[in-house]
């Protein structure tokens, strides 16, 4: 909450700490324990590659046919 708070002074029209709790409800009701977001220079592509690199599973990058990737960077009109 505190990124949001911060990112949204001087910007955000409207009554903040009404919209504040309700994102913070929102947060919650996700389950969501954590959230990270990128540094300047990272891209999602290259953390999945890394993730595959890493991985316990005894399988190499060959054996994997499908990897389903889900992000918040496209909002289809469902999602407006």
């Amino acid at each position: 909450m505190a990124l949001i708070t911060r990112r949204s002074q001087g910007t955000f029209q409207g009554d903040f700490r009404r919209t504040a709790r309700r994102i913070l409800h929102l947060l919650n009701y996700s389950g969501i324990e954590c959230r990270r977001w990128l540094a300047p220079g990272e891209s999602p592509i290259r953390l999945l590659s890394e993730a595959v690199a890493r991985a316990e599973a005894g399988c190499g990058p060959s054996e994997i046919d499908l990897l389903v990737y889900v992000g918040g960077g496209f909002r289809d009109p469902g999602n407006a």
